[in-house]
Protein backbone atom coordinates (compact mmCIF):
# COMPACT_ATOMS: atom_id res chain seq x y z
CA UNK A 1 0.00 0.00 0.00
CA UNK A 2 1.29 3.44 -0.85
CA UNK A 3 2.18 5.83 1.93
CA UNK A 4 -0.65 8.05 3.17
CA UNK A 5 1.82 10.89 3.66
CA UNK A 6 1.71 11.73 -0.04
CA UNK A 7 -1.33 11.50 -2.26
CA UNK A 8 -1.22 11.11 -6.05
CA UNK A 9 -1.93 14.23 -8.08
CA UNK A 10 -4.74 13.54 -10.51
CA UNK A 11 -4.21 16.43 -12.91
CA UNK A 12 -2.33 15.41 -16.06
CA UNK A 13 -0.86 18.92 -16.38
CA UNK A 14 1.90 17.75 -14.05
CA UNK A 15 2.65 14.77 -16.25
CA UNK A 16 4.80 14.02 -19.24
CA UNK A 17 4.11 17.21 -21.22
CA UNK A 18 5.25 19.44 -18.34
CA UNK A 19 8.36 17.34 -17.86
CA UNK A 20 9.27 17.56 -21.56
CA UNK A 21 8.75 21.32 -21.48
CA UNK A 22 10.92 21.89 -18.42
CA UNK A 23 13.72 19.68 -19.81
CA UNK A 24 13.44 21.23 -23.32
CA UNK A 25 13.08 17.78 -24.93
CA UNK A 26 11.80 17.64 -28.52
CA UNK A 27 10.23 14.22 -29.19
CA UNK A 28 10.37 14.77 -32.96
CA UNK A 29 14.11 15.44 -32.93
CA UNK A 30 15.50 14.28 -29.57
CA UNK A 31 18.79 15.95 -28.74
CA UNK A 32 19.27 14.93 -25.14
CA UNK A 33 19.57 11.73 -23.13
CA UNK A 34 18.19 11.96 -19.61
CA UNK A 35 18.89 8.94 -17.39
CA UNK A 36 17.90 8.54 -13.76
CA UNK A 37 15.84 11.74 -13.63
CA UNK A 38 13.82 12.24 -10.44
CA UNK A 39 11.37 15.07 -11.15
CA UNK A 40 9.28 16.22 -8.19
CA UNK A 41 6.89 19.02 -7.32
CA UNK A 42 8.06 22.24 -5.61
CA UNK A 43 5.17 22.17 -3.15
CA UNK A 44 6.34 18.76 -1.90
CA UNK A 45 2.85 17.31 -2.16
CA UNK A 46 1.71 14.47 -4.33
CA UNK A 47 3.18 12.29 -7.06
CA UNK A 48 2.17 11.02 -10.50
CA UNK A 49 1.29 7.36 -10.93
CA UNK A 50 -0.80 6.89 -14.06
CA UNK A 51 -1.00 5.99 -17.73
CA UNK A 52 -1.13 8.60 -20.49
CA UNK A 53 -1.86 8.13 -24.18
CA UNK A 54 0.03 10.51 -26.46
CA UNK A 55 0.06 11.38 -30.15
CA UNK A 56 3.07 13.30 -31.41
CA UNK A 57 2.99 15.90 -34.18
CA UNK A 58 3.70 13.15 -36.71
CA UNK A 59 0.65 11.23 -35.52
CA UNK A 60 2.79 8.60 -33.83
CA UNK A 61 0.86 7.24 -30.88
CA UNK A 62 2.47 5.86 -27.76
CA UNK A 63 1.60 5.17 -24.14
CA UNK A 64 3.58 6.55 -21.23
CA UNK A 65 3.42 5.16 -17.69
CA UNK A 66 4.23 7.97 -15.23
CA UNK A 67 5.81 7.18 -11.88
CA UNK A 68 7.51 10.28 -10.47
CA UNK A 69 7.15 13.20 -8.08
CA UNK A 70 8.17 11.35 -4.90
CA UNK A 71 10.83 13.91 -4.02
CA UNK A 72 12.45 13.26 -0.67
CA UNK A 73 10.16 10.27 -0.04
CA UNK A 74 11.55 8.28 -2.98
CA UNK A 75 13.01 5.46 -0.90
CA UNK A 76 9.83 5.16 1.15
CA UNK A 77 7.51 5.04 -1.86
CA UNK A 78 9.65 3.46 -4.56
CA UNK A 79 8.80 -0.21 -3.86
CA UNK A 80 5.05 0.25 -3.63
CA UNK A 81 4.92 2.60 -6.63
CA UNK A 82 7.01 0.20 -8.74
CA UNK A 83 4.55 -2.60 -7.98
CA UNK A 84 1.56 -0.36 -8.69
CA UNK A 85 2.84 0.89 -12.05
CA UNK A 86 3.88 -2.62 -13.12
CA UNK A 87 0.43 -3.96 -12.27
CA UNK A 88 -1.17 -1.10 -14.23
CA UNK A 89 0.98 -1.98 -17.23
CA UNK A 90 0.19 -5.71 -17.03
CA UNK A 91 -3.53 -5.04 -16.62
CA UNK A 92 -3.45 -2.85 -19.71
CA UNK A 93 -1.69 -5.55 -21.78
CA UNK A 94 -4.22 -8.14 -20.64
CA UNK A 95 -7.10 -5.78 -21.42
CA UNK A 96 -5.77 -5.20 -24.94
CA UNK A 97 -5.37 -8.93 -25.56
CA UNK A 98 -8.96 -9.51 -24.41
CA UNK A 99 -10.19 -6.82 -26.80
CA UNK A 100 -8.43 -8.44 -29.76
CA UNK A 101 -9.96 -11.84 -28.97
CA UNK A 102 -13.16 -11.54 -26.97
CA UNK A 103 -13.23 -15.33 -26.43
CA UNK A 104 -9.98 -15.09 -24.52
CA UNK A 105 -11.56 -13.67 -21.38
CA UNK A 106 -13.55 -16.87 -20.83
CA UNK A 107 -10.44 -19.09 -20.82
CA UNK A 108 -8.31 -20.23 -17.93
CA UNK A 109 -5.00 -18.44 -18.51
CA UNK A 110 -1.48 -18.86 -17.11
CA UNK A 111 0.56 -15.98 -15.76
CA UNK A 112 3.55 -17.06 -17.85
CA UNK A 113 4.15 -19.36 -20.79
CA UNK A 114 7.83 -20.37 -20.77
CA UNK A 115 9.46 -21.68 -23.94
CA UNK A 116 12.66 -23.68 -23.62
CA UNK A 117 14.92 -23.70 -26.66
CA UNK A 118 13.79 -23.75 -30.26
CA UNK A 119 14.98 -27.12 -31.47
CA UNK A 120 15.86 -27.23 -35.18
CA UNK A 121 15.91 -30.86 -36.30
CA UNK A 122 18.44 -30.24 -39.08
CA UNK A 123 21.00 -28.80 -36.62
CA UNK A 124 20.64 -31.85 -34.34
CA UNK A 125 21.12 -34.40 -37.10
CA UNK A 126 24.78 -35.15 -36.29
CA UNK A 127 24.18 -35.64 -32.57
CA UNK A 128 23.90 -38.98 -30.82
CA UNK A 129 21.02 -39.83 -28.50
CA UNK A 130 23.27 -39.17 -25.50
CA UNK A 131 24.28 -35.76 -26.87
CA UNK A 132 20.65 -34.79 -27.45
CA UNK A 133 19.86 -35.93 -23.89
CA UNK A 134 22.63 -33.66 -22.63
CA UNK A 135 21.31 -30.73 -24.70
CA UNK A 136 17.78 -31.18 -23.35
CA UNK A 137 19.12 -31.50 -19.80
CA UNK A 138 20.97 -28.17 -20.23
CA UNK A 139 17.74 -26.51 -21.33
CA UNK A 140 15.98 -27.87 -18.24
CA UNK A 141 18.68 -26.41 -15.99
CA UNK A 142 18.25 -23.02 -17.67
CA UNK A 143 14.50 -23.24 -17.09
CA UNK A 144 14.95 -23.98 -13.39
CA UNK A 145 17.42 -21.11 -13.05
CA UNK A 146 15.00 -18.62 -14.63
CA UNK A 147 12.09 -19.83 -12.47
CA UNK A 148 14.26 -19.38 -9.38
CA UNK A 149 15.73 -15.98 -10.30
CA UNK A 150 12.35 -14.53 -11.33
CA UNK A 151 10.68 -16.08 -8.27
CA UNK A 152 7.99 -17.79 -10.34
CA UNK A 153 7.43 -20.73 -8.00
CA UNK A 154 4.06 -19.44 -6.84
CA UNK A 155 2.92 -18.24 -10.27
CA UNK A 156 0.75 -20.13 -12.72
CA UNK A 157 3.12 -21.19 -15.49
CA UNK A 158 3.28 -23.64 -18.38
CA UNK A 159 6.35 -24.90 -20.22
CA UNK A 160 6.37 -25.32 -24.01
CA UNK A 161 8.79 -26.56 -26.66
CA UNK A 162 8.68 -25.53 -30.33
CA UNK A 163 10.32 -27.91 -32.80
CA UNK A 164 11.47 -26.66 -36.19
CA UNK A 165 10.51 -29.75 -38.18
CA UNK A 166 10.26 -28.19 -41.64
CA UNK A 167 12.91 -30.60 -42.93
CA UNK A 168 11.95 -33.45 -40.62
CA UNK A 169 11.16 -35.73 -43.57
CA UNK A 170 14.92 -35.97 -44.10
CA UNK A 171 15.74 -36.40 -40.42
CA UNK A 172 13.07 -38.69 -39.00
CA UNK A 173 15.53 -40.53 -36.79
CA UNK A 174 16.78 -37.24 -35.30
CA UNK A 175 13.20 -36.21 -34.53
CA UNK A 176 12.62 -39.58 -32.85
CA UNK A 177 15.71 -39.10 -30.66
CA UNK A 178 14.60 -35.60 -29.65
CA UNK A 179 11.08 -36.74 -28.74
CA UNK A 180 12.54 -39.55 -26.61
CA UNK A 181 14.75 -37.02 -24.78
CA UNK A 182 11.89 -34.57 -24.26
CA UNK A 183 9.73 -37.35 -22.79
CA UNK A 184 12.22 -37.57 -19.91
CA UNK A 185 11.70 -33.98 -18.72
CA UNK A 186 8.75 -32.03 -17.35
CA UNK A 187 7.17 -30.04 -20.18
CA UNK A 188 3.51 -29.20 -20.71
CA UNK A 189 3.14 -28.55 -24.43
CA UNK A 190 4.87 -29.54 -27.65
CA UNK A 191 4.38 -27.73 -30.98
CA UNK A 192 5.64 -28.24 -34.53
CA UNK A 193 6.68 -25.22 -36.56
CA UNK A 194 5.59 -26.71 -39.89
CA UNK A 195 1.99 -26.91 -38.64
CA UNK A 196 1.63 -23.34 -37.36
CA UNK A 197 0.41 -22.27 -40.81
CA UNK A 198 -2.85 -24.02 -39.88
CA UNK A 199 -3.89 -20.84 -38.03
CA UNK A 200 -2.86 -18.24 -40.57
CA UNK A 201 -6.40 -17.78 -41.90
CA UNK A 202 -7.73 -17.04 -38.39
CA UNK A 203 -4.87 -14.65 -37.78
CA UNK A 204 -5.35 -12.81 -41.07
CA UNK A 205 -8.66 -11.41 -39.83
CA UNK A 206 -6.96 -9.41 -37.05
CA UNK A 207 -3.84 -8.30 -38.97
CA UNK A 208 -3.48 -4.80 -40.46
CA UNK A 209 -3.58 -4.72 -44.30
CA UNK A 210 0.18 -4.15 -44.78
CA UNK A 211 1.18 -7.13 -42.60
CA UNK A 212 -1.51 -9.30 -44.16
CA UNK A 213 -0.21 -8.38 -47.62
CA UNK A 214 3.37 -9.27 -46.63
CA UNK A 215 2.29 -12.65 -45.30
CA UNK A 216 0.22 -13.38 -48.41
CA UNK A 217 3.08 -12.40 -50.71
CA UNK A 218 5.57 -14.66 -48.93
CA UNK A 219 3.19 -17.61 -48.89
CA UNK A 220 2.41 -17.13 -52.59
CA UNK A 221 6.12 -17.21 -53.43
CA UNK A 222 7.31 -19.91 -51.02
CA UNK A 223 4.20 -21.98 -50.18
CA UNK A 224 5.02 -21.69 -46.49
CA UNK A 225 5.55 -19.10 -43.77
CA UNK A 226 8.94 -17.49 -43.16
CA UNK A 227 10.83 -18.15 -39.92
CA UNK A 228 9.88 -14.81 -38.35
CA UNK A 229 6.26 -15.30 -39.44
CA UNK A 230 6.20 -18.75 -37.81
CA UNK A 231 7.46 -17.22 -34.56
CA UNK A 232 4.85 -14.47 -34.83
CA UNK A 233 2.04 -17.05 -35.18
CA UNK A 234 3.54 -19.05 -32.31
CA UNK A 235 3.44 -15.99 -30.04
CA UNK A 236 -0.10 -15.09 -31.10
CA UNK A 237 -1.27 -18.59 -30.16
CA UNK A 238 0.48 -18.47 -26.77
CA UNK A 239 -0.98 -15.01 -26.01
CA UNK A 240 -4.48 -16.14 -27.00
CA UNK A 241 -4.80 -13.62 -29.84
CA UNK A 242 -6.51 -16.31 -31.92
CA UNK A 243 -8.48 -19.34 -30.78
CA UNK A 244 -7.10 -22.82 -31.33
CA UNK A 245 -7.98 -26.45 -30.65
CA UNK A 246 -5.71 -29.29 -29.55
CA UNK A 247 -7.30 -31.80 -31.92
CA UNK A 248 -5.45 -30.47 -34.99
CA UNK A 249 -2.02 -31.67 -33.72
CA UNK A 250 -0.42 -28.20 -33.97
CA UNK A 251 -0.10 -27.91 -30.18
CA UNK A 252 -0.01 -31.13 -28.19
CA UNK A 253 -0.61 -31.34 -24.42
CA UNK A 254 2.12 -33.55 -22.96
CA UNK A 255 2.01 -33.41 -19.16
CA UNK A 256 -0.84 -34.55 -16.98
CA UNK A 257 -1.23 -30.92 -15.84
CA UNK A 258 -1.73 -29.79 -19.42
CA UNK A 259 -4.18 -32.58 -20.16
CA UNK A 260 -6.22 -31.65 -17.07
CA UNK A 261 -6.02 -27.96 -17.93
CA UNK A 262 -4.31 -26.90 -14.70
CA UNK A 263 -1.39 -25.53 -16.75
CA UNK A 264 -3.20 -23.61 -19.50
CA UNK A 265 -1.36 -23.05 -22.78
CA UNK A 266 -2.50 -19.40 -23.17
CA UNK A 267 -0.74 -16.86 -20.94
CA UNK A 268 -0.66 -13.13 -20.21
CA UNK A 269 3.15 -12.95 -20.50
CA UNK A 270 5.72 -15.04 -22.36
CA UNK A 271 9.28 -15.98 -21.41
CA UNK A 272 11.58 -17.52 -24.01
CA UNK A 273 14.97 -19.19 -23.53
CA UNK A 274 16.64 -19.02 -26.94
CA UNK A 275 19.89 -19.43 -28.80
CA UNK A 276 21.39 -16.15 -30.06
CA UNK A 277 21.20 -17.52 -33.59
CA UNK A 278 17.45 -16.85 -33.78
CA UNK A 279 17.69 -13.25 -32.55
CA UNK A 280 17.18 -11.73 -36.00
CA UNK A 281 13.93 -13.65 -36.53
CA UNK A 282 12.74 -12.88 -33.00
CA UNK A 283 13.28 -9.16 -33.62
CA UNK A 284 11.33 -9.40 -36.86
CA UNK A 285 8.51 -11.20 -35.04
CA UNK A 286 8.49 -8.32 -32.52
CA UNK A 287 8.15 -5.92 -35.43
CA UNK A 288 5.10 -7.83 -36.66
CA UNK A 289 3.60 -7.77 -33.15
CA UNK A 290 4.21 -4.04 -32.69
CA UNK A 291 2.78 -3.08 -36.08
CA UNK A 292 -0.21 -5.39 -35.63
CA UNK A 293 -1.14 -4.98 -31.97
CA UNK A 294 1.01 -2.25 -30.42
CA UNK A 295 4.26 -1.98 -28.52
CA UNK A 296 2.82 -3.01 -25.16
CA UNK A 297 1.75 -6.44 -26.39
CA UNK A 298 5.15 -6.92 -28.03
CA UNK A 299 6.86 -6.15 -24.71
CA UNK A 300 4.78 -8.81 -22.94
CA UNK A 301 7.49 -11.18 -24.24
CA UNK A 302 10.78 -11.49 -22.39
CA UNK A 303 13.70 -13.37 -23.92
CA UNK A 304 16.87 -14.80 -22.45
CA UNK A 305 19.53 -15.51 -25.06
CA UNK A 306 22.49 -17.80 -24.59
Amino acid sequence: MLSSLLKPKTSTKFGFDTFLEKQAINLEEPNVSLVGARPYFPDGEGYILNKENHISNKKTSFTLYNNFGHGGSGVTLSWGCAIEITNLYLQNVQSQLNLINKNRIAKDISDFSIEIAHFEIKLLSNLSEEEIDELVDTETKRLNEVVQKLNLHDRKISVSVLIDDKEAQNYKETLRKLLVSLSKIDIDYLAYESRLITYINKLRSVLPPNIRKEFNSYMYSHFKLGCAQDIFVWYCLRLGIVDFIFDDDVIQPVSERATRGTSPFVANSLICLLDRGVKYYENKADEYLTKSFGFEIATAIRRFYY
